[in-house]
């Protein structure tokens, strides 16, 4: 296998699953320090897979003060209370989104990144973000970027169009 160039750029990942989002950045030449994921599962094939740097535990246990210096925070906070498909806590989707628990963990990824203050942000979500409580949910997550000094966009981006 050839050697990767590295673009020097230190990575936090959040939410990190089985380490899909964080391959890609690999890939592009990033330097993931630190991950964190709560399935014990998905640690041990991230671990396998990609390194020891993954934390096994929840997010809401994580003390962002601890966490290593980075220039990128990346993660993909749950999306099954946001989502049109899948199980999910009602079918009537103002219900769901109320009472889905999973859903907050998207304040504290940006409660996280308030706190570490990182150069860049990356957060992969469903369209149906956008739609939580008339759109009032994601124009919290970003107030609470803008607070931290954060430039924010957001695009909903067909992944079929890179397959």
């Amino acid at each position: 296998m050839r050697e990767k160039k590295r673009n020097g750029l230190k990575v936090v990942s959040l939410f990190s699953g089985v380490g899909g989002l964080d391959l890609g950045f690999i890939n592009a030449g990033f330097d993931i320090v630190w991950a964190n994921d709560f399935d014990k599962n998905a640690c041990d094939t991230y671990r396998r897979n990609i390194g020891d740097h993954i934390h096994c535990g929840s997010i809401l246990e994580v003390d962002a003060t601890t966490l290593p210096a980075c220039d990128l925070i990346i993660g993909g906070p749950p999306c099954q209370g946001f989502s049109t498909i899948g199980k999910r806590v009602s079918s009537d989707p103002r219900k769901r989104a109320a009472h889905d628990p999973r859903n907050e963990l998207v304040i504290t990824y940006a409660q996280i990144i308030r706190t570490v203050r990182p150069k860049f942000i990356v957060m992969e979500n469903v369209k149906g973000i956008l739609t939580r409580n008339g759109g009032k949910y994601l124009e919290t997550v970003l107030s609470e970027l803008r607070a931290a000094g954060y430039n924010v966009d957001y695009r909903i981006v067909n992944m079929a169009d890179y397959a």
